[in-house]
């Protein structure tokens, strides 16, 4: 993963890398809290740069849907409209 963020950085977008330990996921629901670690990193991060998700298998694919819910439920808006793509790599 750490060659992918070297390009995000250098292309000007902020890189948060995150993979979900496997062992701790029961259910969908299980998501909900790591989504909200990735949600407060974001907040502590520079509020102009852009996002990009790149989600690696059904893992980091879940983990973006639990995010994007949470984002739906946050008063805070301003986080959806900073994601400028996503990328889906099995």
């Amino acid at each position: 993963l750490s060659k992918y963020s070297a390009y995000y950085e250098r292309s000007g977008f902020a890189v948060v890398r995150y993979t979900v330990p496997i062992t701790q996921i029961r259910s969908f629901s299980s998501y909900r809290k790591f989504a909200l670690e990735i949600y407060e990193t974001i907040l502590q991060q520079e509020a102009d740069r852009p996002i990009f998700f790149h989600m690696f298998s059904m893992n980091g694919c879940s983990l973006f849907t639990a995010l994007w819910d949470l984002l739906d439920n946050v008063s805070d808006d301003q986080i959806k409209q900073r994601v400028k793509g996503l990328i889906f790599d099995r």
